[in-house]
């Protein structure tokens, strides 16, 4: 719930403020942007600040990644004790009526 709820606010600031998005992500892969009027160790360090940002954003996501692949695992492995067991039911079942 948490990713939707990431995934939705980054949806909603980009279509609120797409400047406020792009010029960090242009700044973040070495473009420059000629409308700033920040002195350059103010720019300096709104880039570091961004960067910084960014990476914290990147490992969150990471681990939060990392947190759904276990889930998702966990899931698929119940899912597929649940079709070992069926298929071992319904063998049992199909045996009992070739009995009868």
């Amino acid at each position: 719930r948490k990713l939707a709820l990431v995934e939705s606010l980054a949806q909603r600031v980009s279509r609120d403020s797409p400047a406020k998005v792009a010029g960090p992500l242009l700044r973040l892969h070495g473009f420059e942007l000629s409308e700033s009027s920040e002195s350059p160790s103010q720019k300096s360090n709104s880039d570091v600040a961004t960067l910084t940002a960014t990476r914290d954003k990147a490992d969150r996501l990471e681990r939060q990644s990392q947190v759904l692949s276990t889930v998702a695992h966990r899931v698929e492995t119940a899912l597929q004790r649940g079709v070992t067991r069926m298929e071992s039911a319904t063998t049992r079942l199909s045996r009992v009526l070739e009995l009868s």
